[in-house]
């Protein structure tokens, strides 16, 4: 679903720019995943998540402390 991709990666990058303090990098990669598919992802040198947080924020509309 081109549509969901194209929403995912802006959600994604723009949760990058946000959250990398002025100065810092954003990436954005592609790379052949084999057959039929893509591997695309996102990098930053932003704050990034807490190991006691990652659940929460891996759940549909999950988040955590005051964003």
């Amino acid at each position: 679903d081109v549509r969901a991709v194209k929403q995912i990666l802006l959600n994604l990058l723009t949760n990058a720019v946000k959250f990398t303090p002025q100065g810092g990098r954003v990436t954005l990669f592609a790379s052949d995943g084999g057959g039929s598919f893509v591997v695309l992802g996102v990098s930053d040198t932003g704050i990034g998540i807490a190991a006691a947080d990652l659940p929460p924020v891996l759940e549909p509309f999950g988040l955590v402390g005051n964003i």
